[in-house]
């Protein structure tokens, strides 16, 4: 009895020493493979900051999403794109810097003073992050979950018709393990934030080119 006894006491020693440790981690989402379009058949696009109507980062998540956007359909080599400054530039003149892109006549505007074909606006209408917890003998197993949900509209200038409208989910998620006794506390890692919109834009992205092919 002793013998088992100083096991158990030894087990629960060791496992109070143990750190965490990440055993799972969600791989990145990317659009699929296409081939590239010719430079110049490629329609000039501006990408509007998103109003972000979650309450998650006082609201750093919209010009983040703007800036993930720009990225993919670069990466996507299936349309040009303007730059974020001369973009600022044409919201300070129509004095929309604050206000932002929110509608098709103001997405208008915008894309007339830029000679830009399509103007891209959206927004973030869902975030949230959450802990799923799973307790076995001595070891502790959380899952760090961040979910994202963005809608996007397509305006063509010359018209000022909304010719695509898209709707994109995202999740990114982490699994932390430790032990129970003394260990495996961690906080929450705030990369997923990123992570999650990135898969949400990317999904709607694919999405929008199937359908532009």
């Amino acid at each position: 009895m002793n013998r088992v006894l100083f096991g158990l006491f030894a087990v629960i020693a060791l496992a109070g020493c143990q750190s965490s440790s990440v055993t799972k981690e969600e791989e990145y989402v990317k659009l699929k493979a296409r081939p590239a379009r010719p430079k110049e058949t490629r329609p000039l696009v501006a990408v509007t900051d998103f109003v972000d109507k979650s309450n998650y980062g006082q609201g750093r998540l919209g010009s983040g999403a703007a800036d993930v956007l720009t990225t993919e359909l670069l990466k996507s080599q299936q349309v040009r794109t303007l730059e974020r400054q001369q973009l600022s530039k044409a919201l300070d003149e129509l004095k929309l810097q604050h206000s932002g892109v929110t509608d098709a006549n103001t997405a208008k505007q915008v894309g007339k003073m830029l000679n830009a074909k399509y103007v891209i606006y959206g927004a973030i209408t869902n975030f949230g992050m959450h802990v799923e917890a799973n307790d076995f003998v001595l070891v502790n197993n959380k899952t760090q979950i961040a979910e994202c949900e963005v809608d996007v509209r397509i305006i063509e200038v010359e018209t000022s018709e909304a010719v695509y409208g898209m709707n994109g989910n995202g999740r990114a998620d982490k699994t932390v393990s430790g032990s129970i006794v003394g260990g495996g506390r961690s906080s929450f890692d705030e990369k997923l934030a990123g992570r999650a919109l990135r898969a949400a834009i990317v999904k709607m992205l694919d999405d929008m080119l199937d359908q532009m092919d």
